[in-house]
């Protein structure tokens, strides 16, 4: 899956960064993909998750 949000301004990310730390869900999710992903890699690709 591969997805593509357009924005108008860092300003605009910056926001939906700040709106995604205060979700519960978002820290689940993050906590439930790390082991999947390399610490610090500035690009995520995940190809296919099998558990």
């Amino acid at each position: 899956m591969q997805a593509e949000i357009l924005i108008r301004d860092l300003a605009e990310l910056n926001a939906a960064w700040d709106k995604l730390a205060t979700l519960d869900a978002h820290k689940q999710w993050s906590q439930d993909l790390e082991p999947f992903v390399v610490s610090g890699s500035p690009r995520w690709e995940v190809l296919r998750v099998v558990g």
